[in-house]
């Protein structure tokens, strides 16, 4: 991966963008990488930067990336019962779960709900994280 040759650099680069920070995360399903990006340019103006990148971490890394990982080739944000349970197990758990319970893990579940209730699903069956 490049990065910046300096910190001067990096300062001078400017904000990514919604679709900077989805990819940077590598999600699989082409569908909800777009319905993830739709969402977050809708967001983006009504937030500073820093409330951004943490929404976005939030529905990409915490959510939809976890998601991805416990079932692989995923392409529907519709969850079954059994996917939405194992993704909120997971979700209280920091990313290296040898590190123990997430302590914000009733926030993102509150910023998933909130994303699933604004978003129309890509496919599949009715349950919701």
């Amino acid at each position: 991966m490049e990065g910046p040759t300096s910190l001067r650099h990096a300062r001078h680069n400017g904000q990514r963008t919604a679709e900077e920070l989805v990819a940077s995360y590598n999600v699989q399903s082409d569908g909800v990488r777009d319905v993830l990006i739709r969402y977050l340019k809708r967001r983006q103006p009504t937030l500073d930067y820093p409330s951004f990148t943490g929404l976005v971490s939030d529905l990409v890394q915490l959510f939809w990336r976890q998601v991805e990982e416990l079932n692989p080739g995923i392409d529907s944000l519709r969850l079954t019962e059994e996917q939405a349970e194992a993704w909120r197990e997971r979700a209280t758990y920091k990313l290296d779960p040898t590190k123990g319970k997430r302590r914000d893990s009733i926030s993102v579940y509150m910023t998933v709900r909130a994303w699933v209730r604004t978003s129309r699903p890509v496919s599949g069956s009715t349950t919701r994280p």
